[in-house]
């Protein structure tokens, strides 16, 4: 299988109200170079923008991310209580309004994400290597799997 490199796996960056539910596990990967069989590779610069509470029912969140140096996106998060997942928007921004946004950020980092997709589902792992504070991948790894619902397999 050969690695590709696209402008975003997410094809929900459309602007447009999504429920997002996923699993997320940790591990350590004992051989970094085993993820370069992954269907896509995508290096990631992701920001946190403060935003103020307003509510105890709700948590928000707000990042922007830079994708391959070529793609900028804003995303908005809300968790509602009750409501398994987030609700979730992305949308595409300038260059100019993610280097403006990120003077506003409180903590961010890089990463590179692995996709790999599940035979016969269509289900995909997403494998974030985060990179250390000099700049190397690190082993432990963030895994995500998102999934329609709670009863996917």
């Amino acid at each position: 299988m050969s690695l590709r490199n696209r402008i975003s796996l997410e094809a929900h960056i459309d602007g447009k109200l999504h429920h997002e539910l996923e699993y997320t596990f940790y591990g350590l990967v004992a051989n970094l170079n085993d993820l370069e069989r992954a269907a896509t590779k995508e290096e990631h610069e992701q920001w946190t923008i403060p935003v103020e509470q307003q509510s105890e029912e709700k948590e928000v969140k707000l990042r922007i991310r830079m994708i391959d140096g070529r793609r900028w996106v804003l995303t908005s998060k809300i968790s509602k209580p009750g409501v398994l997942g987030w609700e979730e928007v992305d949308t595409d921004i300038s260059e100019d309004m993610f280097k403006h946004l990120r003077q506003m950020a409180i903590k961010g980092y890089k990463k590179t994400r692995y996709t790999f997709k599940i035979d016969a589902s269509e289900l995909v792992w997403e494998i974030d290597v985060f990179n250390d504070i000099n700049g190397k991948p690190h082993p432990w790894v963030k895994i995500d799997l998102e999934v329609k619902t709670k009863d996917d397999t």
